[in-house]
């Protein structure tokens, strides 16, 4: 153990604690990977597939197919979470990560000309894939953890672990640009996106070997009808969350808090890169200046969770998240005060001593860039304190019988809130202007933080106070 241990916040852990952190470790990350590496163009090899070469012409028919797949995932993101608390989440992430895996490898297949009705159903797959993953992984760790960590009462081992282990999945993922953008630019954009779909049938396979349940973490009844127990657990789920009013505000003002980081990930944050950094090559040089800053004080951030009260630094990191309402906040003003400018003359970045231009930004952009630099990094460190300190109050606060339902109830209602939020983003953006768009983000946070603000006025109830009711 030692090095590790002690990074991952482990170093008390026992045995069985330690191999349930390295399991989860090993799925998370690898998954990881396996998106990061055709993370900087897939999205733009769909919209240049619907487009005929141009994604900026496909942007209206891709928007079409994420609504299509984020419907799928609202329909199914609670009810397969109920599944898993049934069947066993190992299950679920598998035949999760199989339909990525599926997804991808048929998308690199497609020409230009045949594209839009096989991608409607890629996306559906997609969708289906989106909801069986969501909390799987973590509610399978939370319902063993729980069973063995005598080392850590107060879970704030638990806690530095969840929040080293974001770091790691997000280092990982940032690592795995390099060798994708390095084998895209060799051997093509469908071949990596190829070696991504067989690093997620791996990762399926993995998963149902190493997930396994300790003996007490997957609680089921011999003999009764699957489908009663699965009707049950997931009225109970929503009976908890409606009975027990702390965990069901805190749930609702964080989905509201997920639900605009969705709308800036689908449709503000590219939009707004390439406003003030013009080219793709300032885009993505953009994003590797983030990842050594961000990594630190994410890093940092879960280092010293532990010193942190929920009560009373939750709704303050929720407010200063990312797309949270001070980072909202900070880009309508951004964008209000000092819009992008192409006219303004270019200061060029040449390699020492040749003529090579590596990097061309409108002067007039430089400050802003700066800024925005600013409000990543600081808010990264609040999304992550955030997270941590979330990941603590809901081990003990949820019945490990529903947990995996309530888990994925969660990207349900962000997903649920979002899809209004991405229409009038998208009608607003072009009508009335990036600040208004953003005000309404931040708006929305801010309810968020006052609904958790509001949910610690009451009393946790306790996980024995909402039992399972089998028929």
């Amino acid at each position: 153990m030692g090095l590790l241990t002690r990074f991952m916040g482990l170093e008390n852990a026992d045995d069985e604690a330690w191999g349930l952190a390295k399991t989860l470790t090993l799925i998370q990350c690898t998954t990881s990977f396996g998106m990061g590496i055709a993370l900087t163009f897939f999205v733009i090899f769909i919209q240049e597939l619907l487009g005929n070469g141009s994604f900026v012409e496909g942007l209206t028919a891709y928007s079409f197919l994420i609504v299509i797949q984020m419907t799928v995932q609202l329909l199914l993101d609670y009810p397969t979470g109920g599944l898993g608390d049934i069947i066993g989440q190992r299950y679920i992430v598998s035949f999760a990560l199989l339909s990525w895996g599926a997804t991808s490898f048929t998308t690199s297949l497609l020409q230009s000309e045949s594209a839009f009705i096989p991608l409607i159903v890629i996306h559906i797959l997609a969708g289906v894939g989106n909801s069986f993953i969501s909390g799987a992984a973590e509610a399978w760790f939370d319902n063993n953890y729980r069973l063995v960590a005598t080392t850590d009462p107060n879970r704030e081992q638990y806690g530095v672990f969840r929040g080293k282990l974001f770091v790691l999945r997000n280092m990982i993922m940032t690592l795995a640009l390099v060798p994708g953008g390095l084998l895209s630019s060799l051997f093509g954009r469908r071949f990596v996106i190829q070696i991504q779909a067989y690093i997620f049938v791996l990762v399926a396979a993995a998963a149902l070997f190493l997930m396994k349940d300790l003996p007490g973490a997957h609680i089921t009844e011999s003999g009764e009808s699957k489908r009663q127990e699965y009707v049950s657990v997931l009225s109970s789920g929503i009976r908890f969350l409606l009975r027990n009013r702390f965990v069901g505000f805190l749930i609702l003002g964080t989905t509201l808090i997920m639900s605009v980081g969705t709308v800036w990930g689908e449709m503000l944050i590219y939009p707004v890169y390439f406003s003030y950094l013009v080219s793709d090559v300032n885009v993505a040089a953009f994003q590797t200046a983030l990842f050594i800053p961000e990594t630190i004080g994410r890093e940092r951030s879960a280092a010293i969770s532990k010193r942190f009260e929920p009560k009373g630094w939750l709704p303050r990191s929720r407010l200063l998240q990312r797309t949270g309402f001070a980072f909202s906040l900070a880009f309508f003003g951004l964008m209000y005060l000092s819009p992008p400018s192409l006219e303004s003359p270019l200061l060029e970045l040449k390699l020492p001593f040749t003529e090579v231009v590596l990097m061309a930004l409108p002067e007039a952009h430089i400050i802003p860039i700066v800024v925005m630099i600013l409000v990543f990094v600081l808010s990264s460190v609040f999304s992550t304190l955030a997270q941590v300190l979330t990941q603590r109050i809901l081990i003990d606060a949820i019945p490990s019988e529903i947990r995996n339902s309530v888990y994925s109830l969660s990207p349900t209602l962000s997903t649920l809130f979002a899809m209004p939020m991405i229409v009038s983003v998208g009608w607003l953006v072009p009508n009335v202007g990036f600040p208004i768009a953003m005000a309404l983000c931040a708006a929305v946070s801010l309810v968020g933080v006052l609904l958790i603000r509001r949910g610690f006025t009451y009393r946790t109830v306790g996980v024995t106070e909402v039992q399972i009711e089998h028929h």
